[in-house]
């Protein structure tokens, strides 16, 4: 699996960019979205270098949810979710204590995560969390299931709330309508 947009779009928003290098509240140089190692104080990088290396990052954050994926089989959404979370935090590990803890644990002890390296709590890293946190219980889209062929089929799952409420013409599920529509599927 891979971070989806959505997930990129998460990091982006919490580490925001900073296209000079500069030391971080753990004293650490950061660049970018967060980029760490091999970096000069003083640095600078254009937008499309900051955009390569979140890119080049993300294999390393996506590594540390991977190699749980055979305990826990995640939904885009609860991936996307956990990347960012190791993005910023380095790991998830402990999050999931290793594989041992449920789905529904590793939700709740998300939002304990929220203290700079002093242990003092950070608002924030609090709103990082909670925004993880929902993105990680948010239903997924699921736009490859074989039971919505149809436009009728997305309907029914539309009325069983298969795909949460409200959606927008900037979710998924709208633009997945659409591309029913489009193609003209259960005519």
């Amino acid at each position: 699996m891979k971070t989806s947009q959505k997930g990129i779009d998460l990091i982006k928003k919490f580490e925001g960019c900073s296209l000079t290098a500069y030391k971080c509240p753990a004293g650490v140089l950061t660049i970018g979205f967060g980029h760490v190692g091999n970096i000069r104080a003083g640095s600078k990088i254009t937008m499309e270098q900051a955009e390569k290396l979140l890119r080049e990052d993300l294999p390393r954050y996506e590594a540390q949810v991977d190699k749980y994926d055979y305990i826990y089989h995640w939904t885009q959404n609860e991936y996307d979710a956990l990347v960012s979370f190791a993005y910023n935090i380095g790991s998830i590990n402990q999050l999931t204590q290793n594989g041992l803890r449920s789905k529904s644990e590793i939700a709740n002890k998300m939002l304990l995560y929220i203290n700079t390296y002093k242990g003092t709590p950070l608002e924030g890293l609090k709103r990082r969390r909670e925004a993880e946190r929902a993105l990680y219980l948010s239903q997924d889209y699921n736009t490859d299931a074989k039971e919505y062929k149809t436009v009728e089929d997305v309907c029914r799952g539309i009325w069983a709330g298969d795909f949460g409420t409200p959606w927008s013409e900037s979710d998924d599920l709208y633009k997945y309508f659409q591309k029913l529509i489009n193609e003209g599927v259960g005519k």
